[in-house]
């Protein structure tokens, strides 16, 4: 994928530095790119869940569709880049989503729900 590299950073640009709106469709692409890219997006993973992770704790009315959107994108990059890139990040989003569930958005429920779909096989949780 050549084009890969800057169209991250054009995509990363807007999610720092855009209206609300933008951001939801730049993390919405940033999720799509994975997606299409699979493994090879896995030199990028940790850059971009720095940037998003942020995302994942925003409380304020007008911020939670935006972390809805950033839960639904981290779980899609994590199947895009497998278990081995994405465990250590498992625990921290885990817990951001099931402390969303407490907040009053059904967006953020209905991806907080599908997240576990959203890991790799071998991340889901069990009922041992």
């Amino acid at each position: 994928m050549p084009f890969l590299q800057p169209l991250l950073e054009r995509l990363t640009a807007l999610l720092r530095d855009s209206t609300r709106a933008t951001q939801e469709m730049a993390i919405s692409a940033l999720a799509a790119v994975a997606m299409s890219a699979g493994k090879q997006f896995r030199p990028y993973f940790e850059t971009i869940y720095s940037l998003v992770r942020v995302l994942l704790h925003q409380t304020g009315a007008g911020e939670l569709t935006l972390r809805a959107r950033a839960l639904e994108c981290i779980g899609l990059m994590n199947l895009a880049v497998g278990r081995e890139v994405c465990e250590p990040v498992l625990p921290e989003v885990t817990a951001a989503a099931l402390e969303g569930l407490q907040l009053d958005l059904p967006e953020l429920r209905e991806y907080t729900c599908a997240a576990p779909f959203r890991w790799p096989s071998e991340q889901r949780p069990t009922n041992s």
